[in-house]
């Protein structure tokens, strides 16, 4: 198992490799502890987008908080090609591998908006890993809406028809500049 360490103004940064690409994760309070949270983040953010609350908290309660970048976000390397995402459960598997490899058990996976999902489905079938979870804004879509996606041009019919989902692919993923991306 490899990990590489990073720190940084007090960031520490790990990097665990899986099977197809690396996973990066950000650990806050006592890192010398076991990690009892484990955190996810929501869709077009990353583990250090929530520092604000996790390191307060970490310290707070004198316990380790790792957060994960999911794949296609942070510095995970993972591919992250839109064919592979018909569900969440490509999320799910990595963090169970992620947990796997870093041989932990018992811990609290908490999870915001996509994390929430992840989170669900990671805790579905892992007691022995995962102690209790937490969701936040979880993401549902109706049964109908669900059931479609298991059809080919469902993500353009999604898109369309679903509010959230028409919002979301309006959502830039490249900017000319840095200062454009943060104007935008």
């Amino acid at each position: 198992m490899k990990h590489l360490s990073q720190r940084n103004k007090d960031i520490i940064r790990k990097t665990t490799e899986l099977a197809d690409g690396s996973m990066s994760s950000v650990h806050f309070g006592d890192i010398n502890k076991p990690i009892k949270l484990l955190f996810l983040h929501a869709n077009g953010f990353n583990a250090l987008a929530y520092r604000s609350l996790l390191e307060p908290l970490a310290i707070e309660h004198n316990i380790h908080i790792a957060a994960l970048d999911l794949r296609g976000h942070g510095r995970t390397t993972l591919p992250a090609k839109a064919n592979m995402f018909s569900s969440f459960h490509t999320y799910a598997d990595d963090v169970i591998n992620w947990i796997t490899k870093n041989r932990l058990s018992n811990i609290l996976l908490v999870g915001h908006s996509l994390g929430a999902s992840t989170t669900a489905l990671a805790g579905a079938g892992n007691r022995q890993l995962i102690k209790k979870i937490a969701c936040l804004d979880t993401i549902v879509l109706p049964f109908y809406m669900r059931a479609i996606t298991k059809f080919g041009p469902s993500r353009k019919l999604l898109q369309q028809s679903y509010p959230l989902a028409k919002s979301a692919a309006r959502r830039r993923d490249r900017f000319d500049s840095f200062d454009i991306a943060y104007k935008r």
